[in-house]
């Protein structure tokens, strides 16, 4: 659907989703996360999973209560990607007297990585939760993303620790990586 674009002559914008977009974020999050996953996983934990936590009532269930703040990426008017953010958690290993906000996706489709679409949404929610009072920005990585550890290492996040993500049977070592939101850190 995007493999064409030439991304100088397109339309992109950023908002924030309303419950008429839950589809979309449903859409664009099931697709993402089949195609990073599905390659060391099984069908039957995927399938437990994503049933879980991509679907069109959770979603819109989470816009409508403010249990997360999803930002949309469009391309011409088509959805390439979201991120989510939510302080509805503390961050690990940090003490709780620190106001903290977790992203805990920020998801494109294959097709539309590599066109600096994440910069510009990784930067509009780390305003939002500046905006907010976070004084950081922490998230959850697979260790074996490369690419995407590479990203947020490149925006300034830094590895404070691990955790365990269990997928169905499969037991993932992810990294913790946070971004300091106060003034005079980088």
């Amino acid at each position: 659907m995007f493999s064409t674009l030439t991304m100088k002559k397109s339309s992109i914008k950023i908002k924030i989703a309303r419950a008429s977009d839950a589809a979309g974020l449903a859409k664009i999050g099931l697709a993402t996360f089949r195609e990073t996953f599905l390659p060391t996983h099984s069908r039957r934990d995927m399938s437990d999973y994503l049933k879980e936590n991509f679907t069109i009532k959770k979603i819109r269930k989470q816009i409508e209560k403010a249990q997360a703040l999803f930002f949309i990426v469009t391309v011409n008017d088509q959805i390439a990607g979201y991120s989510k953010l939510t302080d509805q958690k503390t961050m690990p290993q940090m003490s709780s007297r620190h106001k903290a906000i977790e992203l805990e996706r920020i998801y494109f489709l294959k097709t539309m990585t590599g066109k600096g679409l994440g910069t510009k949404l990784l930067i509009r929610s780390l305003k939002r939760a500046k905006e907010a009072g976070a004084e950081f920005v922490w998230l959850s990585v697979w260790k074996k993303n490369p690419g995407a550890i590479a990203f947020y290492t490149k925006a300034g996040f830094e590895c404070f620790g691990e955790a365990v993500f269990k997928l169905g049977e499969k037991i993932r070592r992810n990294l913790l990586m946070r971004k300091s939101l106060r003034c005079g850190d980088k």
